[in-house]
C-alpha cells in the first residue's frame, strides 16, 4: 500500500484549511500547464479515515498450485512477475474468475458480460490488486488492463464504509484523454450494475455545473483527466479524504501530454493509506521515477515484451485550426513522400 503525504502547512484537499479558499481559481478548459505550482512536502501528510483492505485468498485450487506449475502459466501467458528482493511474493495467477473469490455481485456481473476467462494481465493484476499490493503494469492497449484494475477496484469500494454526506471519491482512476476515460467509466458501470458503485466521468470539454453536482452528491469512482479533476479539487467539489484507491492509466501518454505536475500535486496529497495502480505500455525513464516515488513496493506485471520509446524519432507538432486540418494533414503526407523518393523510397504518386 502507498504512503504517501500531502501539503503540512498549507493544507491539502482533504476538507481542511488553507490552500485555495472557498471560491478557488477559475476552471481551465484549456491545455495544462507545466508552471503551475508544485507541492513542497511528499511526506507527513493527511492520514485519512482508516481504509478498509481485508484480508483476500484465492480459490483452494490455486492455493495447491505449485511453484513450477505457477511458472509453467506465467510462461503460457508470456507473463513477467517481478518483485526486489526481501519484498513479499507476487499472488499465483488465476485463469478462472470463479477462483479469484470475487463478490458475488461482482460474479454476476462478470457472467452478465459473458467475460468468460481472464486475459493475461487480468490473470496476474487482479489477484495482486485484490492482495493489495501496488502494481507496475506494462501491457498494450486491447489487452483488457481496464478489467484488470477495474474489478479489484469494485471489490475494494464495497469494502468501504459508506460515503457519508460531503465525501467522496474512495477511487480516483487518472487518463490521458475523453475518450479513453468514457471508455474506462462504460466498463467500470458494467463491472458495478449489482453492487451499485457509482461512478462519474470528469474531463474537459463537458459541462462543468454537472460534473459538480454529480461530484457534491457524492460518487465511489471518479474517472478523470489530471487537469480537471485537479481543477474540481481546488473548487473543493470533491476531497481526497476517502480517497485509497488509485489508477494511472496510459500513464507514459499522460507525461507526453504535460500532466505531470498536475499528475504528482493529486498523488502528493492523497491520504497515508492508499493502493496505486500504475498502467503503461512502455517504461521510460519518467515512468520509472514516477513509480519510485509514489509506489509502494510494486509488483511488476508486464505482457511480453517492453518496450521503451525509440530514442532516434524526432517529433514535431504542427499547429492548425479544425477547418484547415485535413489539407495539412495531405500537405505533409505530400512532402514525405516526396522526401521518401529522394532516399530511394516508394515512387507511386500520391492520389
Amino acid at each position: 500500500l502507498s504512503g504517501r503525504g500531502g501539503y503540512g502547512d498549507r493544507g491539502g484537499y482533504g476538507g481542511r484549511p488553507g490552500g485555495y479558499g472557498d471560491r478557488g481559481p477559475p476552471m481551465r478548459d484549456g491545455p495544462p500547464q507545466r508552471d503551475m505550482p508544485r507541492v513542497a512536502q511528499p511526506h507527513g501528510g493527511p492520514q485519512g479515515p482508516e481504509s478498509a483492505f481485508p484480508k483476500w485468498e484465492p480459490s483452494q485450487r490455486v492455493k495447491d498450485l505449485t511453484e513450477d506449475q505457477v511458472k509453467e502459466i506465467r510462461t503460457r501467458l508470456n507473463l513477467t512477475v517481478e518483485v526486489k528482493e526481501g519484498e513479499p511474493c507476487c499472488p499465483s495467477p488465476i485463469e478462472s474468475f470463479v477462483d479469484m473469490q470475487l463478490s458475488r455481485e461482482i460474479q454476476m456481473d462478470i457472467q452478465k458480460h459473458e467475460y468468460t476467462k481472464p486475459t493475461p494481465i487480468q490473470a496476474q493484476a487482479i489477484p495482486t490488486a485484490l492482495s493489495g499490493r501496488d502494481i507496475l503494469g506494462c501491457a498494450e492497449t486491447g489487452s483488457g488492463k481496464t478489467a484488470s484494475f477495474s474489478i479489484p477496484m469494485i471489490a475494494h469500494c464495497t469494502n468501504q464504509k459508506p460515503l457519508a454526506r460531503g465525501e467522496g471519491p474512495l477511487a480516483v482512476v487518472l487518463a490521458p484523454t475523453r475518450e479513453l476515460a468514457q471508455q474506462i467509466a462504460d466498463e467500470t458501470k458494467i463491472f458495478s450494475q449489482t453492487s451499485k458503485v457509482r461512478t462519474c466521468i470528469i474531463v474537459g470539454g463537458a459541462p462543468i455545473n454537472e460534473q459538480r453536482q454529480m461530484l457534491r452528491h457524492g460518487v465511489e469512482v471518479v474517472v478523470a483527466t489530471p487537469g480537471r479533476f485537479l481543477d474540481h479539487l481546488q473548487q473543493r467539489n470533491c476531497n481526497l479524504q476517502r480517497v485509497s484507491f488509485v489508477v494511472l492509466d496510459e500513464a507514459d501518454r499522460m507525461l507526453d501530454m504535460g500532466f505531470e505536475p498536475q499528475i504528482r500535486e493529486i498523488l502528493t496529497n492523497l491520504p497515508e493509506r492508499h493502493q496505486t495502480l500504475l498502467f503503461s505500455a512502455t517504461m521510460p525513464e519518467e515512468i520509472e521515477s514516477l513509480a519510485n516515488e509514489y509506489l509502494n513496493k510494486p509488483v511488476r506485471v508486464k505482457v511480453g515484451a517492453v518496450s521503451r520509446p525509440t530514442a532516434n524519432v524526432v517529433q514535431h507538432l504542427q499547429k492548425t485550426n479544425e477547418q484547415d486540418k485535413v489539407a495539412a494533414f495531405m500537405t505533409l503526407m505530400s512532402q514525405e513522400h516526396e522526401m521518401a523518393c529522394r532516399v530511394g523510397g516508394p515512387d507511386a504518386k500520391l492520389p
